[in-house]
């Protein structure tokens, strides 16, 4: 259901307004990715990046520098979410 409303909200001039959502979305299909099975966390991590990338894109265009620079780091940070095997690995010594 996230999806379709960022969906349903993006606008033709790629404003600021949607990169917001765009990064609400990332940060929730990353919360399920650690909780799935390693094939579909690995799709959720692509949407992720994919939803980044363009929030990325969206500051820079519109010059938000710090906002950009922050999108950017979380974006380069995706690929250090542990795995859901990691996840359980670390359930099961504690």
């Amino acid at each position: 259901m996230h999806r379709e409303i960022v969906e349903m909200s993006r606008g033709a001039e790629q404003s600021v307004e949607e990169a917001g959502p765009l990064e609400n979305l990332a940060n929730c299909v990353l919360a399920l990715s650690r909780i799935v099975d390693s094939e579909e966390s690995d799709r959720l991590k692509s949407e992720a990046k994919a939803a980044l990338a363009r929030a990325t894109w969206i500051y820079e265009r519109q010059g938000k520098s710090e906002q950009a620079r922050l999108a950017r780091a979380a974006l380069e940070g995706i690929d250090s979410v542990p795995d859901p095997s990691t996840n359980a690995k670390e359930l099961l010594r504690t």
